[in-house]
């Protein structure tokens, strides 16, 4: 993960989709765990028996100050004390400097309402559907509202511009 000294990163997964979004958070912390720019990962599921991984993200979220773990539930039951409602809903809270990158992995319904993540700015990458194979990486391709469609497979390059985007090919 690159970006620009003091750049936020937000990380806005549901379901399976929070598989390659840790991924990502144990590298940067095992790169860099102290130093780096604050990381937040928004974690969506239905239930508290849905919450994968948990333990580690919770353990990581106290060893580690500028990581944060929160987890919002769509069908919270008894004495839930977090976030409840859809991921989606909660994603401005998370992105209020302009300066955050944000990085989407997920359900068709979240990436969808969700790729916009403020008025007028997408998202840095958007991981996995609306179609099933399909990522929707925000290439600055002159028009950012329709970013161009590519299959997802093992990524044949990776590369970050000078604003700190990553962009997977």
């Amino acid at each position: 993960i690159h970006t620009p000294p003091g750049a936020p990163i937000v990380f806005v997964g549901t379901g399976t989709g929070v598989a390659p979004l840790r991924a990502m958070i144990m590298d940067e912390l095992r790169r860099s765990p102290e130093d780096g720019p604050k990381l937040t990962l928004v974690f969506g599921c239905r239930t508290t028996a849905d919450i994968l991984y948990r333990d580690e993200l919770e353990s990581l979220a106290a060893a580690h100050a500028r990581f944060r773990y929160e987890v919002s539930l769509s069908r919270p039951t008894g004495a839930w004390p977090g976030r409840s409602g859809y991921v989606q809903a909660h994603l401005a809270d998370f992105c209020a400097d302009a300066k955050t990158h944000v990085y989407i992995c997920g359900l068709s319904k979240m990436v969808k309402d969700a790729r916009r993540v403020r008025n007028g700015t997408f998202a840095d990458l958007v991981i996995g559907q609306p179609g099933f194979f399909r990522s929707l990486p925000n290439y600055p391709s002159g028009k950012p509202a329709t970013p161009n469609q590519t299959g997802l497979v093992l990524p044949m390059a990776v590369e970050v511009d000078d604003g700190g985007n990553l962009y997977v090919a």
